[in-house]
């Protein structure tokens, strides 16, 4: 065995031995996962809709779009097809 996997084992071997001994360490262990993955929601979600940061790049690339977007609804509103006579 590598010194890397027997690191492994004895790390592994503590943390199953204490949530064996105290039920919190396995709620904490279970839990963990989904507070990282909540944290980088909360940060994905910050980064893409905080309407402080003006040059975000994501913002601004999304906002472009939506004015885009809209800026063709309203061509097409304003300037109906011209038929030919």
């Amino acid at each position: 065995m590598s010194s890397y996997s027997i690191v492994l084992l004895i790390i592994s071997s503590i943390i199953i031995y204490m949530m064996i001994i105290d039920r919190n360490v396995a709620e904490y262990f279970l839990l963990f996962p989904k507070l990282i993955k909540i944290n980088f929601d909360r940060l994905k979600w910050l980064i893409l809709l905080h309407p402080i940061w003006f040059d975000n790049p994501i913002s601004k690339r999304n906002k472009a779009k939506e004015y885009e977007s809209i800026a063709e609804q309203l061509i097409k509103e304003f300037n109906p097809p011209q038929e030919d006579t």
